[in-house]
């Protein structure tokens, strides 16, 4: 069979199978990987065969009884930016087993996203210690104008529904 059109042979890059319609899971002989996590597949047994996508997924080894930590070096090229990821994104590419390269790449945007979100989250904490300061300073405020003395006739009717009125004046 002919190689079609953008493929290559798949010489154990890609490990994920094809069921095919006998309920048989084959290897894909031809293989196109899109440069996300996904690859295209061909299982080439005969001419004119759908074309099937998968997400390419690094396998664990299950036959460690325990995973061996990630290495300093290795967990620093994994969280660094630039020249350093690029080095260690650049290696897995190299490496025949195209799933290293694509779960490099799922942390690395991972990890951008954590760090996006704790960027924001610490903006958010400092609103709210803005919005806590404003607070206190109008609770000392209510509290030092003697407001609860002078409006001693509302004891007892806090238990009445809480509206919330715009500000006359």
């Amino acid at each position: 069979m002919d190689i079609p059109t953008g493929f290559k042979p798949n010489l154990g890059n890609v490990s994920e199978t094809v069921t095919l319609s006998m309920g048989e899971r084959v290897i894909p002989q031809f293989v196109q990987w899109l440069g996300t996590r996904e690859v295209e597949m061909v299982v080439g047994q005969e001419g004119n065969e759908p074309v099937y996508v998968a997400q390419l997924c690094l396998k664990p080894d299950y036959g460690q009884a325990v995973a061996d930590p990630i290495p300093y070096w290795f967990s620093d090229l994994l969280t660094s930016l630039g020249d350093k990821f690029n080095t260690l994104a650049w290696a897995t590419y190299e490496l025949p087993e195209w799933a290293a390269h694509a779960e490099i790449m799922r942390y690395h945007c991972i990890d951008d996203n954590h760090h996006e979100l704790e960027e924001q989250i610490s903006i958010l904490k400092g609103w709210l210690s803005i919005n806590n300061e404003a607070l206190d300073a109008c609770h000392y405020c209510i509290k030092a104008a003697n407001l609860p003395h002078r409006l001693q006739n509302l004891r007892g009717r806090s238990n009445f529904p809480i509206q919330c009125v715009e500000q006359v004046g």
